[in-house]
């Protein structure tokens, strides 16, 4: 689990955190592992409220992402349809 957070809580803190979080999900990329953003909770200011007082943080939560490894098959799927049932080869004539 990463927590991103910012000094302040304002729109010029929400843009360093964006270009952090830019920063992380591509050192990520590089390493290997996947990320996912767990976010929805903290789009309600209590809840922001909440984890900063039970965690006892300084600065304020902006984004959470949990990181790890995959098992198995790491080919992202596209849920696209196979070439075959979409593309018809033909002589052109």
């Amino acid at each position: 689990m990463v927590l991103l957070g910012t000094d302040a809580d304002d729109r010029a803190a929400w843009v360093t955190a964006g270009r952090a979080l830019g920063r992380v999900l591509l050192e990520a990329t590089t390493a290997g592992p996947a990320a996912s953003r767990l976010t929805q909770a903290l789009d309600w200011p209590a809840t922001r409220a909440q984890l900063r007082s039970l965690l006892s943080l300084v600065g304020h939560p902006q984004m959470l992402l949990r990181l790890g490894f995959p098992a198995g098959d790491r080919t992202p799927s596209t849920n696209r349809r196979p070439v075959g049932e979409v593309l018809a080869y033909g002589s052109g004539g």
